[in-house]
């Protein structure tokens, strides 16, 4: 008797479904996993093929849901690489285009016409004379 009870413990044994560690102990997918584990648990206890049909509704729930997440950081990554590539492009063509946006400026190198204030020019005795009359 003892060796069929054995036997049939070996069997209940093989016949579970067995839950990774990894798989128990995510963080990201908890919510999802908790309940996958509870169905699957079920199934382990009862063996009733409803609770697996259910499982595996919840099983491809939560690799959509992967999947969703993976397409999103994937799109992300992508838009911040396309984001990268224009920055350096427009950096590397303002490079290129400096000097001939240096050309365009006004050179502040040159001498400022001072006039002497003590010696006016006839032009800007006239203009004085007239704002005095």
């Amino acid at each position: 008797m003892k060796l069929i009870s054995k036997i049939y413990e070996e069997i209940k044994l093989k016949e579970r479904i067995n839950i990774p560690v990894n798989v128990q102990m995510n963080k990201k997918y908890q919510k999802s996993i908790k309940s996958l584990i509870s169905s699957i648990e079920t199934y382990n206890n009862t063996k009733d093929t409803e609770s697996l049909k259910y499982s595996l509704t919840q099983s491809l729930r939560l690799i959509d849901e992967i999947l969703e997440d993976n397409l999103k950081t994937e799109y992300d990554t992508k838009l911040s690489i396309k984001k990268k590539d224009y920055l350096i492009a427009k950096f590397k063509q303002y490079i290129k285009d400096k000097d001939d946006l240096d050309a365009e400026l006004p050179n502040d190198d040159k001498e400022v016409d001072v006039k002497d204030p003590n010696n006016p020019s006839d032009a800007e005795i006239r203009r004085i004379s007239k704002m005095i009359n």
